[in-house]
């Protein structure tokens, strides 16, 4: 609770300060995501699976402070017809955060995110007809990132970054880790 308080006061602050900057820096932007993530399943056996998510970034505000919704989904198959089984996983995350950019050129900006995010799961197996289903969430943890973009046009950026979510902090063993790739579109 006290760790909370002293970073939603610190944010509080960091807000306050950069309301000096002009208001017409401020700015509007929609980014389409695409992430490829590697997954390590145990069930039925060891394997290694890959899952593309998909998934949409608001964000409005100043460059020093803006403020940032992000929808994402993942969703995989696995079938194992020597053992009449398939998996389904659907995952559904909301991050609700504030992002910080600066610009190192005129064409390269760096971001830092800090937010916390919602997850919830879905996970059916059926074997021999018969179908399970489990689902968990939603969840709630802290997350932080990093990212650059680049200018491709007037209003137009390519972005990617990485994001950490927190699953069991201070073990940073179990920690998820997000790659995204995404294209803004800008509104001045």
């Amino acid at each position: 609770m006290k760790n909370s308080f002293l970073l939603l006061s610190s944010l509080l602050v960091l807000a306050l300060a950069s309301s000096a900057q002009a208001a017409s820096t401020v700015s509007y932007a929609i980014e389409p995501i695409i992430g490829y993530d590697r997954v390590q399943k145990l069930a039925p056996t060891a394997h290694v699976k890959n899952r593309l998510i998909y998934g949409a970034r608001a964000r409005a505000g100043i460059p020093l402070v803006s403020l940032e919704a992000e929808f994402t989904r993942g969703q995989d198959t696995e079938s194992y017809p020597e053992q009449d089984l398939s998996i389904l996983d659907r995952d559904d995350k909301l991050k609700l955060g504030i992002v910080s950019s600066y610009r190192l050129s005129t064409l390269v900006r760096f971001n830092l995110r800090l937010g916390g995010q919602a997850k919830r799961s879905h996970h059916e197996e059926t074997q021999a007809g018969v179908t399970t289903v489990t689902d968990t969430g939603p969840t709630y943890r802290p997350y932080a990132g990093v990212g650059l973009s680049s200018r491709l046009g007037r209003n137009f950026d390519l972005s990617g970054g990485v994001t950490v979510v927190f699953n069991d902090f201070p073990r940073m063993a179990a920690n998820e880790y997000q790659t995204t790739l995404g294209f803004n579109v800008s509104f001045p």
